[in-house]
């Protein structure tokens, strides 16, 4: 089963809740190509030097490498970079068009912390190593001192036991270490926030202590880094923390994961609420019965006032992890869940942060058969404090390509809402005769979401959307580009007569040209109609169906039932196809067939000879007989004065005789133009003139 990104309304196993927001829509679902696994999406949008959007981590090509990868508008890459060997980078901090990956490094003798720079532009630009050569040092999280120096999180081990203790660690822009602070109540530390210019609020995983199993861990500190207090948070159970974030003095929000209660082999995730005095003010256990972990949080200032986690939910029955980014309120109400469902392929998220669009950006990682950096791009927030366009809505009917015989057409739509309170929304139904709707006809403002047309016009062929806008102008088009609607009248053929032979006459050849006038169709868009021909001998009926020129030659040469010397009926059937019509040609008429042992008083042809065409010069059709002394393959064509051929008149096997051909010349141009009678060598001409 293939991986693909579902939006719950609410969440799918997590929990149970009422949703109250409309998730935003994803834009983007990037899988990368390089193996690698992202830790921090870095949100350098307003940066003037190299503006943009850059994810790090660690890179999986080649041992483990500084991973680095900026995204254009569209979500694709722009350039993608793997720096060093055992390197492990988890934070990156962005200043002046260049960036800082902050992680640690084993290639020495015990782990150091690693900061690597770069530019915008891709390019290495240093890399500092520092720490003990005596104990271990890991770096998991950064942040900006002041204008100069930077301040590094982690985990010393002190060499003196199995435990480790956080660290906390001042580094100017030299790479040069200010100092550093170990903590022994902490394992490790995640994340450092500062409170005012007096104040650090470090978080973290407290270990073990006095039978306890591991807790979240919060310190207060001093500028200098100085514990003034802390506070462990926890249960029974083993809790560790993977990302904190402090909103006020009133409210900051840990987040991680604990044992779940039913099986203590397996982790959900956990929430816990606090504030300066260390209360402990809500918490909150999500999960299945596989592991799912909190990985990373962010206050979002919308009208929600709320957060958006990330992180991991396990597949229940085969395990494998699915990224998740779900939003809550303060009083941590569930509003929306998005899932990266995928039973086969595990991913997760490992940082969510917020552009100044209000499109959330989503990274972490996705195992293919390799792991692979994994990127998510929303659409705007709808609970953004900005304006927003109407909610994307259908079209209902008429069907596309829908076809009516009635005046009257019920055009239909589905209503549409707008996030922002109090906005009202107005439709207006767009026609255009092509889909390119650069000349609208605009039908609005409406406020209900159907309009019945009349229109008494025979033929209306029109292409048609519908657009909602709100009362600030905000456009929504219809989720479909267009439908197209035909109405016609159904009208039939206009009248049409017969043209030769004439009525009554013999033909003194078994092959004759039988013409008629070209039957007009009003219905239908490109006047296509097709002929049906028909001959009558008594009960007998013969018929020539699916012409579509105004004429035929036809052979009586061993006919089954016309015979020489019968008299003949025939007559003409146009079909109209807009809608199904047919109308019979205005008269039925008689000819007498040939008869080779009657001598009709005219002598057979004595040459090859193509006859002045009649009338000449003529405005619409003209005729063109042509005698042949001996039988065989001819050609009959009209060139125009370029040599170019503009139609057939007649072509194949022909008998000795004397015979005529129709040029309708309707749909072309006025001018001077030739026809060209070809029978092996011999070669007969003459001019005609179309005028208009």
């Amino acid at each position: 089963m293939g991986g693909r990104i579902t939006v719950f309304w609410g969440l799918l196993c997590l929990v149970a809740t009422l949703s109250f927001a409309q998730p935003p829509v994803i834009q983007v679902d990037e899988t990368m190509s390089d193996r690698g696994e992202f830790y921090h999406v870095v949100m350098a949008q307003r940066d003037t030097v190299e503006p943009g959007v850059y994810l790090t981590g660690i890179g999986r090509q080649q041992f483990y490498q500084a991973y680095a990868v900026k995204m254009d508008e569209s979500g694709a890459p722009t350039w993608s970079r793997l720096w060093g060997q055992t390197l492990f980078m988890y934070d990156c901090l962005w200043r002046n068009g260049s960036g800082r990956m902050v992680g640690y490094t084993t290639e020495n003798s015990t782990n150091d912390y690693k900061v690597v720079l770069f530019n915008g532009a891709g390019s290495l630009q240093g890399q500092w190593d520092f720490g003990g050569n005596a104990r271990a040092d890991r770096a998991f999280s950064s942040m900006y001192y002041d204008s100069v120096n930077m301040l590094i999180v982690g985990m010393v081990d002190p060499g003196d036991s199995s435990l480790t203790d956080g660290s906390l660690v001042l580094v100017d822009d030299q790479g040069s270490v200010e100092w550093s602070r170990t903590y022994h109540e902490s394992a490790v530390i995640r994340r450092v926030q500062r409170v005012d210019s007096a104040n650090l609020i470090l978080f973290g995983t407290a270990d073990s202590a006095a039978g306890r199993n591991k807790d979240f861990w919060v310190g207060h500190t001093d500028s200098a880094g100085t514990l003034l207090s802390s506070h462990r948070f926890g249960a029974s159970k083993a809790e560790e923390l993977f990302d904190a974030v402090r909103v006020d003095s009133s409210l900051t929000l840990l987040l991680g994961s604990t044992h779940s209660f039913g099986d203590s082999t397996k982790t959900n995730i956990f929430v816990l609420a606090t504030n300066d005095s260390g209360d402990s003010l809500w918490s909150d256990v999500l999960g299945g019965p596989e592991n799912d972990a909190g990985l990373c949080i962010l206050p979002v200032a919308d009208r929600d006032s709320g957060f958006v986690i990330g992180g991991y939910w396990s597949e229940p029955l085969l395990g494998t992890h699915n990224a998740f980014l779900m939003k809550y309120d303060q009083n941590f109400d569930s509003l929306w869940t998005i899932l990266e469902y995928d039973t086969v392929n595990s991913s997760e998220f490992r940082d969510v942060a917020i552009d100044t669009l209000y499109r959330y950006h989503a990274v972490g990682i996705r195992h293919t058969d390799f792991p692979h950096g994994y990127y998510v791009r929303t659409d705007v927030d709808p609970r953004a404090p900005l304006q927003h366009n109407p909610e994307p809505f259908d079209l209902i009917s008429p069907e596309d390509g829908a076809f009516f015989t009635v005046d009257t057409i019920r055009f239909r739509w589905e209503s549409t809402t707008d996030p922002d309170p109090g906005d009202h929304i107005a439709y207006a139904l767009l026609f255009d005769t092509d889909s390119l709707f650069d000349d609208p006809i605009a039908i609005g403002p409406l406020q209900d979401t159907t309009y019945l047309l009349t229109t008494t016009a025979d033929i209306y062929d029109r292409y048609w959307l519908v657009v909602a806008q709100d009362q600030h102008s905000n456009l929504t088009y219809c989720s479909e580009d267009f439908r197209h609607v035909r109405k016609i009248h159904p009208d039939s053929t206009r009248a049409f007569s017969l043209l030769e032979p004439p009525n009554g006459s013999p033909i003194p050849m078994p092959s004759s040209l039988f013409s008629w006038e070209h039957a007009i169709d009003p219905d239908s868009l490109d006047e296509q109609v097709f002929y049906c021909l028909f001959f009558q001998v008594g009960d007998s009926l013969s018929l020539i169906d699916t012409l579509y020129e105004n004429f035929a030659n036809v052979n009586f040469t061993d006919h089954p039932f016309i015979h020489q010397s019968d008299t003949v009926t025939w007559w003409v059937v146009a079909n109209s196809m807009y809608p199904q019509m047919q109308r019979h040609s205005s008269e039925t008429w008689t000819f007498v067939n040939w008869n080779v042992s009657v001598d009709d008083g005219n002598s057979l042809p004595t040459e090859f000879a193509l006859e002045p065409p009649y009338p000449n010069p003529f405005n619409a059709a003209a005729t063109l007989e042509f005698s042949l002394v001996q039988p065989g393959d001819i050609r009959l064509e009209i060139f125009d004065i370029t040599g170019r051929v503009v139609a057939t008149l007649a072509q194949g096997g022909y008998t000795v005789g004397t015979h005529r051909a129709h040029w309708n010349a309707e749909n072309t141009a006025t001018g001077l133009y030739f026809a060209r009678l070809t029978q092996g060598v011999q070669v007969s001409t003459r001019k005609l003139l179309l005028i208009k």
